[in-house]
C-alpha cells in the first residue's frame, strides 16, 4: 500500500511538452512586450517563427486564453488580451500587498550581496536614463522588484507577483517619467539599506500608486480592440 502512494504518473509525451514550449514562448513575448495588447496573434507567424506545426500552436493559444493571456475577436482572431480598468485596479492591490511585504522583509533580512546588486540596477538604470535608452530603463526597473523581492527571502511573494507582472508587462517596458520611477526606486532602496521597514514599505506603495495611475490613463486612452 506505501508504495502506492509513490507511483508516478506517466511522463508527459513529446506533444504536450511541445505545447508547453510554444505556450511559455507566447507568453515570454507578451511579457516582454514584443506582442503588445490588442495586437493579432497570427497561427502561421507562430508556426513559422517557432518551427513548430499548427496543433502544437493551437494548444497553446487555447490554454493562454484560458490564462488571460488571449483572447478571441470576432473578425480579427486572437488577439493580446487588454485589461480593463477594473482589473488593473484589482491587480495592483493585490501588487501593493505583496510588495509592501517584500520591501518590509528586504529591509530585514537583505544582505550585502543584494545591496550591491541593486544598487548597481540603479546605476545602470541612471546610465540609461541619461542615454534616453528607455526599453533598457523598463528591463532594468524589472530586474529591481525581482532584486527587492529575492532579498525578501520569501519564495512565496515571487511565486505569487511573477504572473501579475507578465500581464503589466507594458507598464513597466516605458515609464512616461522614468526619473520619478528611479527617485522612487532610490527611496525605497535606502529604506532597505537603512533597516527601516516602515519606510521601506512607504516607499513601495508610493511606486506602486505611480505605476497604477500610469496603467489607468494609459488604458483609458486606448480604445478596446
Amino acid at each position: 500500500m506505501g508504495a502506492d502512494r509513490f507511483t508516478m504518473p506517466a511522463p508527459p509525451d513529446k506533444a504536450t511538452a511541445l505545447r508547453d514550449w510554444v505556450r511559455s514562448e507566447i507568453r515570454a513575448r507578451i511579457s516582454d512586450g514584443r506582442l503588445q495588447p490588442g495586437e493579432r496573434v497570427l497561427e502561421r507567424e507562430v508556426c513559422e517563427g517557432l518551427m513548430v506545426s499548427r496543433v502544437p500552436v493551437r494548444e497553446a493559444i487555447r490554454l493562454l486564453e484560458a490564462d488571460g493571456y488571449l483572447r478571441v475577436v470576432p473578425n480579427r482572431g486572437v488577439v493580446v488580451n487588454e485589461l480593463t480598468p477594473d482589473e488593473i485596479e484589482q491587480i495592483f492591490d493585490v501588487r501593493e500587498a505583496l510588495e509592501t511585504l517584500a520591501a518590509r522583509l528586504a529591509a530585514r533580512h537583505s544582505d550585502q550581496g543584494d545591496i550591491e546588486n541593486m544598487t548597481l540596477l540603479l546605476v545602470e538604470c541612471r546610465q540609461a536614463i541619461d542615454a534616453g535608452d528607455l526599453a533598457l530603463v523598463g528591463r532594468l526597473n524589472a530586474e529591481f522588484h525581482f532584486a527587492l523581492r529575492s532579498a525578501a527571502r520569501n519564495k512565496f511573494i515571487i511565486d505569487r507577483e511573477e504572473p501579475l507582472i507578465g500581464r503589466l508587462h507594458w507598464v513597466f517596458q516605458r515609464s512616461p517619467d522614468p526619473e520619478r520611477v528611479w527617485r522612487g526606486h532610490r527611496s525605497l532602496l535606502d529604506a532597505v539599506i537603512a533597516g527601516d521597514e516602515e519606510a521601506a514599505a512607504a516607499a513601495a506603495v508610493l511606486d506602486n500608486e505611480h505605476n497604477r495611475q500610469i496603467a489607468l490613463t494609459r488604458v483609458r486612452a486606448e480604445p478596446r480592440a
